[in-house]
């Protein structure tokens, strides 16, 4: 009797070797966590240069897109008339270059300029904290001397508070003191160790960005190799429009929040206002974070110039509601463009969500990460909506009742 192969038992055969295969492999890791845990964390700090050159790539690419577009490569095509090729390279050559340099003239400004103003005014601030807490401490009193209960109860939590303190550092700080050496020293390893990744990921986004073209063609060959053809255009239409929205939103943030840095130390020189470093970068890095960032950087740095001086606090207020609202609506749409298209009530709950798992990165990140996914479910539900025949419109489902099917055209 001939023995008849049958390629549905070696299917079979091989779907549960892979399930039986994937099952162990997962009781593993698990069971295994922490030295799982340790590999991957290993693996990311390989990693880290690479992903920092596709980051500064990404940012400075625009920059790179305009200088080379608008004049080095009408330059070059001057300088070769009758070799595109070359134009192009030389274009490419000198735009990557000057963007290099850009970004190091603008570090150099930074460590040179900002860095030690910055130094001053957290050196001012700390110097004058005795006598800030002397006016605070005053005030107290004298709001005290009005009422005696006030008094009591404010010297009952006071020393209440005292004996807090004193057990939090007997028992709390001092045990853990080795500890908390231990971890500033392993913050400075880190801050060294995150300045070498930078400068090392900015040596390979020169790579990145010279070559970009082809980056991206064998990015397409590959999916193209991998995937239907039709899954591989979804992914690309896909692609692009998170990088409308996520990249727009980013970099015109990072240029905006820049602009309004310069824009607060140009005013607090002019009318010599106290922490001007200081006051102008909390100002600039706040503004990242959409709707909260305002209040987030603008009620502090009021504070601090309250403490110096209140009527110049005033104008300070003055100035900063005024800079905020030209912000929210005249340059922040000029430079970002249009809105991501989600209500205000989506906007806060991404911000919210975001920020809750992945802290200030989720907050910086959440508008946009959830705007295109926010737009992914609104195209997939248009889609399934015309299969099914039904209207797209959103003004249609608000009427009472069902909803009538559309008939199809003859």
């Amino acid at each position: 009797m001939k023995y008849r192969w049958d390629k549905k038992y070696l299917q079979w055969g091989v779907t549960a070797f892979c399930v039986i295969a994937c099952s162990i492999i997962f009781y593993s890791v698990i069971n295994h966590w922490s030295a799982v845990h340790r590999v991957i964390n290993r693996i990311n700090d390989l990693l880290s240069p690479m992903v920092i050159s596709l980051i500064i790539a990404y940012i400075l690419n625009p920059v790179l897109t305009f200088m080379e577009s608008s004049l080095l490569l009408p330059m070059a095509r001057k300088v070769y008339p009758k070799d595109e090729g070359k134009a192009r390279v030389f274009a490419r050559a000198a735009g990557v270059a000057l963007v290099v340099v850009f970004v190091l003239i603008l570090f150099a400004l930074i460590i040179v300029c900002v860095v030690p103003q910055l130094y001053l005014s957290v050196q001012r601030l700390v110097h004058k904290m005795q006598d800030y807490y002397n006016i605070t401490l005053s005030w107290v009193y004298g709001l005290l001397n009005r009422s005696a209960g006030t008094e009591t109860i404010f010297s009952s939590v006071l020393l209440k508070a005292k004996d807090y303190f004193i057990n939090w550092v007997n028992t709390g700080l001092l045990p853990k003191l080795q500890e908390i050496v231990i971890g500033v020293s392993s913050g400075v390893l880190g801050v060294i160790k995150a300045i070498f990744d930078f400068f090392v990921g900015l040596v390979l986004s020169i790579y990145v960005m010279y070559r970009k073209e082809e980056f991206m063609a064998k990015a397409k060959k590959l999916a193209y190799s991998i995937m239907s053809k039709r899954a591989t255009d979804s992914l690309i239409r896909a692609v692009g429009h998170i990088h409308k929205t996520f990249g727009q939103f980013i970099v015109g943030k990072i240029i905006n929040s820049v602009l309004m840095s310069l824009i607060c130390a140009v005013f607090m020189v002019a009318f010599r206002m106290p922490y001007a470093a200081l006051v102008s970068v909390i100002i600039g890095v706040t503004d990242m974070i959409p709707f909260f960032g305002p209040y987030i950087g603008s009620i502090p740095c009021i504070m601090l110039v309250l403490l110096e001086d209140p009527f110049k606090c005033a104008i300070f207020t003055v100035f900063v509601l005024i800079l905020h609202t030209f912000n929210g609506n005249i340059m922040e749409p000029k430079i970002i463009g249009t809105s991501t298209g989600m209500s205000g009530f989506w906007v806060l709950s991404s911000i919210l969500f975001f920020g809750g798992l992945f802290g200030v990165l989720g907050m910086l990140c959440g508008v946009p990460v959830f705007a295109v996914i926010y737009s992914g479910i609104g195209t997939w539900s248009r889609h399934r909506l015309k299969e099914k025949n039904f209207p797209t419109e959103t003004a249609r489902f608000e009427e009472k009742g069902p909803i009538s099917i559309r008939k199809e055209e003859e």
